[in-house]
């Protein structure tokens, strides 16, 4: 997983921002994705699985996502930004975007365009209450956490403080 580079900061605006190429062989993920049907009724966000909430902010690409092309070549291409912008004292708009291309053997490619768009308060670095837009959503029916793209885009309120020692 590449980390985003800081492209531009100062003290109203920062942009961060990283590109990513993958590709794997059709022998690479050979047998490594259990493709047990399970059948479920309601929403694919409610399952067996339970996650630690900070994987919501894991970007999509995993290598996990890419094992579900089975006997094929499969590579992807990530877009990733995220953006802050104080508009007055503590208070910002904040944007992040993550946008995956994939494309396996004989197949058209497809795009994940994950958005998270939000207005929020930020007391401290890396503390903050936002509410934002998004058309990301957990999944907890898969043995490995990843996310879905909703249609149409969802509330959010996010809560987030990071404790350093």
């Amino acid at each position: 997983m590449l980390e985003p580079v800081v492209i531009f900061k100062n003290s109203y605006f920062k942009i961060d921002a990283a590109a990513e190429y993958r590709y794997y062989g059709y022998l690479f993920n050979q047998n490594l994705y259990d493709s047990a049907v399970r059948y479920r009724s309601g929403y694919n966000t409610i399952g067996p699985y339970l996650y630690p909430m900070y994987f919501y902010e894991r970007p999509f690409s995993q290598w996990a996502v890419f094992t579900e092309y089975q006997n094929k070549n499969v590579m992807g291409i990530v877009l990733k930004a995220n953006s802050r912008l104080y508009f007055y004292d503590k208070f910002m708009l904040r944007a992040d975007l993550d946008f995956n291309y994939i494309q396996a053997s004989n197949e058209e490619g497809y795009w994940y365009p994950f958005y998270n768009i939000g207005l929020g308060y930020e007391p401290l670095e890396n503390c903050y209450i936002m509410w934002s837009k998004t058309n990301r959503g957990m999944n907890l029916d898969k043995n490995y956490p990843t996310l879905y793209m909703f249609e149409s885009a969802m509330s959010l309120l996010s809560l987030r403080f990071e404790i350093k020692f």
